[in-house]
């Protein structure tokens, strides 16, 4: 008799060395051990030309079944002979066919007559049919059979042919893009890939979750039959794949699974998973019938991302791929009594089920990223810090299942969101009213890239100072006053805000403030009103406590130095506070400020003048340790110390005082400074200060007067006098020009004017003694003695709040009112108080300064964004990074 093989081997020549045989039209190469069937699998998948050979397919069933043809061609007769008890040798090989068993026969018509009394009779053994035989061997990929299966009592039912099979499969593929070298389908709206071999039923669930518009579209469904066969969407949910793949095991009915012990076999997973054990009950069980897939969804919301689905009934999240099967255990479990009134489960009193839930906190793998991401902004890391082996490792140890980002798709992701939020900055912007001021920082990367920061001010109709970072632009080589006008007006562009702008605060270098004075003229060209630009007078300070410590930086390393191993010393630090105390000579706390900057060398002169005999005696104390005779200050440098600390306090007190301010606007920044210049001029004609100080604050007052000249204009006049605090009677000396006045007034009248006026002059803010509103008639001053009013009455407390003056006062001076809601914007500093004066500027520094040049624009901008309070948008959606944590919190 000759065996159907030949079929298959036909389509394959073995190689010379007999080891081997290849196919004749793709040339793969299979060894010679390899299982026929394999070898159909091959033809059938990457030649579907030959899928017409005789295929016959079998069911397990122990009843009588009926055997359709690919071309629906039906045998009467059940097989009178069965190669091999299927049943019987599935029990003694745990589940796995014997290798006979995957020899195919073209038809049972075609056995010889005289095999027949070999074996037993069908109705007892099952027949394994060359697709059977390939399920056997482990295949973990298969596709939807040609081939029908019934039953004796559905022989009627018409059964589904290849034609239509194919055509049902069409639909999904034609949303999948085959890759050039054949061997991958991406998806044509994700880019998902999957292998070519992948069952068309998987790449209908791709479909289904990830693109739910498609939902319409339907599923490849198998024969019908009377009988209940497990299929594929109930083997993944049992197993908790987030995409079902189809069992390399036979196909058995429930009756056979019922009669079987089943094994548990725990896989880890992210969700919340239910092992379901059935008690030992060999007798036939009905099985219960599980509820439909829509009533299970129905529970359940997309995001607004597509990237998961969150529970309505108590807004857990599950990734948009979670299977059924673990979307009904958490309804029967979270919440059992709408699960019950879904009717959908029939109660069977012979089976016992035991549920244990797992106690495991419920992790979704898109929402731990997304924080992760939020973690990068928050401390402008890398994005190659994901990337890291052992924080992925340390991920996977709490969850072996966590996978993280790969670096391609987070540097996407981050491109996308500040694309799309940018987009919500610039709507905000177009809302606008008022002026809007800027200020420009600089700074180089490790990569030695100069980069630019262009941030907005401006006061809103409800008199709140707003702040947000427009752009980070990367200034090219030659970084001229040129490159930096041109980066400049190219962020105006981008937000469409170049009539808007008022003022330009820069950091005192000389190519800035080139760049500024090309701005004013571009920008005089363009608007009706004038242009004005002001150095930073916090980096003013800075440069000129610079001068005044130049010779104290010896003495000043010295007790950085001994600082440093208080900071890091337990035992050092508490000898310390212990003989600072036994000497009165105040109590310390550490950590102290030892940065570079301007806090930093104060800090230290003032240890060493308030506590010198505490700091000796602990550096004799542990002079082994401190090495005492390099840190120890001799006398004569302790009396430098004293002279240089009285002389800097009262620059301390002014950065202080400007720190500590809640809007350190441009008239009362000029006031703290007018103090300082003082300062200067009396030490520098002072008798008994020596010389080495004097000539200090020679170089002082020199940088001083650059300041002046630079930042005394009628703007900044005008920004001055609009500080109820200031008027003109704080103004510096250099500020009261009679011409000065004249020209403000001019500038009223000229751009502020035309404003109107509260209608009939009524102001709504008085009750009568009922507590009742009225509407009370104020005498409302003309445009032209609106300023003239404002400036004859007493300016108000230095610790009023300006903004708040102005809210109250807005019905008084509505003209005068929108004048200084565009000049109280013009910022005195182009950095941050804090930054420029305190260690937090070397952090924002050390952070900036690790950003690679991809990341820096993106990461820095959203992360000022967030703070600013705008919400992060990631294709239109918003990305709510506390509603992510609200699964966890609730754990």
């Amino acid at each position: 008799m000759e065996l159907p093989s030949i079929l298959y081997l036909k389509f394959f020549e073995t190689a010379p060395d007999g080891k081997s045989r290849n196919c004749k039209f793709c040339k793969q190469s299979y060894p010679i051990t390899t299982a026929l069937g394999n070898l159909g699998r091959h033809l059938k998948y990457y030649h579907p030309g030959y899928d017409k050979m005789d295929d016959a397919i079998f069911s397990l069933s122990p009843q009588p079944i009926t055997i359709v043809s690919s071309l629906g061609d039906v045998n009467a007769r059940p097989s009178p002979q069965p190669i091999t008890a299927g049943r019987e040798t599935a029990d003694n090989n745990g589940g796995a066919a014997p290798r006979s068993s995957l020899w195919p026969m073209a038809s049972v018509t075609k056995m010889d007559d005289k095999m027949s009394n070999a074996f037993p009779s069908s109705s007892q053994l099952s027949i394994p049919t060359v697709s059977q035989g390939a399920d056997t061997m482990g295949d973990a990929i298969s596709r939807p059979s040609p081939q029908s299966i019934t039953t004796a009592s559905n022989r009627d039912v018409e059964p589904k042919n290849t034609t239509e099979i194919v055509e049902a499969a069409s639909l999904y593929l034609k949303f999948f893009e085959t890759a050039p070298d054949g061997k991958s389908r991406s998806c044509k709206f994700c880019n998902q890939s999957y292998p070519v071999p992948t069952a068309y039923g998987n790449l209908g669930r791709h479909l289904k979750y990830r693109h739910p518009e498609y939902e319409k579209m339907g599923e490849v469904l198998s024969s019908p039959s009377p009988q209940r066969i497990a299929t594929v969407s109930e083997r993944a949910d049992k197993m908790g794949n987030a995409i079902p793949i189809p069992s390399p095991q036979p196909i058995a009915t429930v009756t056979e699974t019922a009669a079987k012990k089943p094994e548990a076999v725990p896989r880890p997973s992210l969700q919340p998973i239910t092992t379901v054990a059935k008690t030992a009950d060999k007798g036939n069980v009905t099985p219960a019938a599980k509820p439909t897939e829509n009533s299970v969804t129905s529970f359940f919301k997309i995001s607004l991302d597509g990237m998961s689905q969150i529970c309505k009934l108590c807004n857990l999240s599950y990734s948009i791929a979670t299977a059924i099967g673990n979307l009904q255990r958490h309804l029967k479990h979270r919440h059992p009594d709408e699960y019950d009134k879904m009717g959908d489960i029939v109660s069977n009193s012979s089976t016992q089920l035991i549920t244990t839930a797992s106690k495991s906190n419920t992790v979704d793998l898109d929402n731990l990223n997304w924080l992760l991401l939020r973690w990068l902004m928050g401390g402008s890391f890398p994005p190659s810090a994901l990337q890291d082996k052992w924080l992925s490792n340390s991920f996977k140890f709490v969850n072996p299942m966590v996978k993280l980002w790969s670096n391609e798709r987070l540097q996407a992701i981050i491109r996308e969101v500040f694309k799309s939020t940018r987009e919500d900055v610039k709507a905000s912007l177009e809302l606008v009213n008022s002026k809007i001021s800027l200020t420009l920082e600089f700074w180089t990367s490790y990569e030695q890239i100069f980069y630019m920061s262009v941030t907005g001010h401006w006061i809103d109709e409800s008199w709140s100072l707003h702040k947000v970072l427009l752009d980070i632009s990367r200034i090219p080589y030659s970084c001229s006053g040129a490159d930096i006008y041109r980066a400049i007006v190219k962020v105006l562009k981008i937000y469409n805000i170049g009539n808007k702008i008022l003022s330009c605060t820069h950091d005192n270098s000389q190519k800035a403030a080139h760049a500024c004075l090309t701005l004013k003229e571009y920008l005089d060209g363009q608007n009706s009103m004038a242009f004005c630009y002001i150095p930073c007078a916090a980096r003013t300070l800075n440069l000129i406590i610079g001068d005044g410590l130049s010779n104290a930086k010896p003495v000043i390393s010295k007790i950085r130095d001994f600082v440093l191993e208080l900071n890091t010393s337990p035992a050092i630090s508490s000898d310390f506070k212990q003989t600072a105390s036994a000497y009165q000579e105040g109590s310390w706390e550490f950590p102290i400020d030892v940065s570079t900057r301007w806090s930093g060398s104060y800090a230290m002169l003032d240890i060493a003048r308030k506590a010198s005999k505490s700091m000796d005696a602990v550096i004799r104390k542990h002079a082994d340790t401190l090495d005492g005779s390099c840190i120890l200050l001799n006398p004569g440098e302790k009396v430098s110390v004293s002279i240089m600390h009285l002389f800097l306090e009262p620059f301390q007190k002014t950065a202080n005082n400007i720190c500590t301010s809640k809007i350190p606007t441009v008239g009362l920044v000029l006031l703290f400074m007018d103090h300082v210049f003082e300062m200067i001029s009396a030490c520098r004609g002072s008798r008994n200060a020596p010389d080495w100080l004097k000539k200090c604050a020679e170089d002082m007052a020199i940088k001083g007067k650059i300041y002046n000249d630079q930042v005394h204009n009628l703007y900044t006049y005008m920004a001055v006098i609009l500080d109820p605090r200031i008027k003109v009677e704080l103004i510096p000396e250099r500020f009261k020009l009679e011409s000065n006045l004249q020209e403000a007034r001019d500038h009223f009248m000229r751009n502020y004017s035309h404003f109107p006026t509260p209608a009939n002059g009524y102001n709504p803010q008085e009750n009568d003694d009922g507590g009742n509103w009225k509407r009370r008639r104020v005498d409302m001053p003309t445009s032209t003695d609106e300023l003239s009013q404002y400036l004859s009455e007493a300016p108000s407390p230095i610790t009023t709040d300006i903004l708040d003056w102005w809210k109250r006062n807005s019905s008084k001076y509505p003209r005068l009112s929108v004048m200084a809601q565009d000049f109280l914007a013009v910022q005195s500093t182009s950095v941050s108080p804090d930054e420029a004066f305190s260690e937090k500027g070397d952090e924002v520094e050390n952070q900036r300064f690790c950003l690679p040049c991809a990341s820096t624009q993106p990461m820095l901008c959203m992360r000022a964004w967030i703070e600013s309070g705008f919400k992060l948008k990631y294709r239109s959606a918003e990305v709510d990074f506390e509603k992510l944590m609200e699964p966890v919190m609730r754990a």
